[in-house]
Parts: structure tokens; C-alpha cells; sequence
């Protein structure tokens, strides 16, 4: 199973339970978009939840463009991301 790429891991991995308040916003062909309230700064984010490990090697691609794209005004900021281990679904 391939994993996240080292440009990914270089940002902050974030704990899961350090999230409140999520709903589900959105779903697609590579995962589900929740809102949720990140309880450390109380500032409202956004998280993809990936359906399964075959979709690693475009969301590694979708994060080289975001990476790219950092600090565009049209553009959202990526801050992290974190793993559920021994569970079926990936944050």
C-alpha cells in the first residue's frame, strides 16, 4: 500500500480528537469533505477523509499543488494531516 509522500509528512500531523463539531459538507469519487472546528484555535477547517489507500497517490498530488499554490487568495491553506491507525478510513 503506497503511503503518504514525504512532502505530505513535512507538514504537521494532527490529532483527531482535537476535533469538534464535524459535518459532513460534500463526497466524491476520492473521499468525503467535513467542516469541523479544530478545538485548539477554535477555527473552523476543513477535513478529506480518503475511501481507501488507492486514493494516497492523487491526494499526494492534490497536496504539490496546494503546496505550490500557498498563499494565493483563491486558494485554501493546507495545514496537516493526520492518520487513524488500525482503522479502515484515513483523515
Amino acid at each position: 500500500m503506497e503511503t503518504f509522500s514525504t512532502r505530505v509528512t513535512n507538514y504537521e500531523m494532527h490529532n483527531c480528537i482535537d476535533f469538534d463539531k464535524i459535518i459532513e459538507i460534500n463526497s466524491g469519487g476520492s473521499g468525503v469533505i467535513y467542516k469541523y472546528e479544530c478545538k485548539c484555535c477554535k477555527i473552523t477547517k476543513t477535513l478529506k477523509r480518503l475511501r481507501d489507500g488507492t486514493q494516497i497517490q492523487n491526494f499526494n498530488s492534490e497536496v504539490e499543488i496546494l503546496r505550490i499554490a500557498q498563499g494565493h487568495p483563491n486558494i485554501i491553506t493546507f495545514y496537516g494531516v493526520t492518520e487513524v491507525r488500525n482503522a479502515d478510513i484515513k483523515f
